[in-house]
């Protein structure tokens, strides 16, 4: 069991010169991060501008919370609010960071030497010690537990994100990619290794036909889909099928506002509405781009109520008690939000007793979810615009 290291916060050094751009109208946007300090964003995954970074250092991955932050060689970090202007920090040259993620209203960011280190805001960032010195790759969260993944199968666990168990894995390969869905972490990496675990403690492997390194992976639209010199898709992880050849070798995966992103080596790209059919993007660009992200869904928090005598919906604030029966709200909502309503992982809880938590699309219950009835009922398994299938295979008492 590894402990915060005791010099808590380490307040980094900001570049003074921040890189300012002409914006008008800010939009969500899709953004892409590459080698030689490049940054390119779109707001419709499409038409792509290339941001001047002011920086030639190589990034390696981006994520966004309430800010878009990327992070990359020699201890750079840079973030923006809007995609166009970044500020520049720097937190060490000797920590060279890999892999990112947005979880419990922290980043969380993983790198060479067993390094971690999260923030509230991009800027002020705390290590942690890990307890290992390997490289790590990639930090997801699901389930309760944080899981870590690296070089030589290196796997910590973590239930709050300070205190880091290593996990023994027989399976000593690089992991490149981590994420959670379906009650699962799956895990990537290279000679076409796919890692499958329910706690992030026991993980089994699983076969494949390719022996490709795979460098990203992502759950979404009920669905996992990985990237390496093609894009497999697979619905529980354990069956994959092989969507779209690369035309280069394919580094990163987002999904946001109904699209799929990836990002190619040889500077362009491919998107895809339902991970199966992709076409070609031209990005504009002749760098290596590495990851991508998006601002399309947010994080937050809903509550269920109704104003006067109408229709129960989702609603941003509590409501006022003498529009709702004396009550502000009747259910409260906390995870991904497209358009004020329930999209992606999310989960509810209702003052009756009912719960539930899985996949939302559109404020109704669709993809994998696990749900709780008032009665103390479960059942876990698919849902398709708001109501449950396979009830009499799934439910158990």
């Amino acid at each position: 069991k590894s402990e915060v290291i005791q010099t808590s916060k380490v307040v980094p050094s900001i570049v003074q010169e921040p890189v300012v751009q002409n914006i008008h109208n800010y939009k969500k946007s899709y953004v892409i991060v590459g080698r030689n300090g490049t940054i390119l964003n779109s707001h419709d995954g499409k038409d792509w501008k290339k941001i001047i970074s002011n920086t030639n250092l190589n990034f390696t991955d981006v994520i966004y919370g309430n800010e878009f932050v990327s992070i990359g060689n020699k201890g750079i970090v840079m973030v923006s609010k809007d995609s166009y202007k970044w500020e520049k920090i720097d937190i060490g040259e000797g920590h060279w960071l890999y892999g990112i993620t947005y979880q419990n209203n922290n980043y969380y960011t993983v790198g060479n030497n067993g390094f971690i280190a999260k923030s509230t805001n991009g800027i002020d960032w705390e290590f942690i010690n890990s307890g290992v010195n390997d490289e790590l790759w990639d930090i997801t969260f699901g389930n309760g537990v944080f899981v870590i993944v690296g070089r030589n199968g290196v796997i910590l666990v973590s239930k709050n994100g300070d205190d880091w168990e290593k996990i023994n894995l027989e399976h000593k390969v690089v992991l490149h990619g981590v994420t959670f869905g379906k009650d699962i972490f799956v895990s990537v990496g290279e000679n076409g290794v796919i890692l499958l675990s329910s706690d992030g403690r026991i993980w089994t492997k699983q076969v494949t036909q390719s022996s490709a390194k795979f460098t990203d992976i992502i759950y979404a639209n009920n669905k996992f889909i990985t990237v390496s010199d093609a894009i497999y898709t697979s619905k529980f992880g354990r069956i994959w099928t092989r969507r779209k050849n690369a035309n280069g070798f394919l580094t990163g995966i987002t999904y946001g506002n109904d699209l799929f992103v990836v990002t190619d080596l040889n500077g362009s790209a491919l998107s895809s509405k339902d991970g199966i059919l992709w076409k070609d993007v031209i990005t504009g660009s002749k760098n290596h781009l590495v990851k991508i992200t998006n601002s399309f869904v947010n994080t937050g928090v809903l509550f269920w109520r109704r104003i006067g005598f109408g229709d129960w919906q989702w609603y941003l604030d509590q409501g006022d008690p003498s529009d709702n029966m004396g009550l502000t709200y009747l259910g409260k909502y906390e995870g991904l939000i497209k358009n004020n309503l329930p999209h992606g992982k999310g989960k509810y809880s209702m003052l009756d007793g009912r719960f539930y938590e899985g996949d939302f699309k559109n404020g109704k219950e669709h993809g994998y979810g696990y749900y709780i009835f008032k009665n103390g009922d479960k059942y876990v398994g698919e849902w398709n615009k708001g109501k449950r299938t396979g009830v009499l295979r799934n439910a158990y008492f």
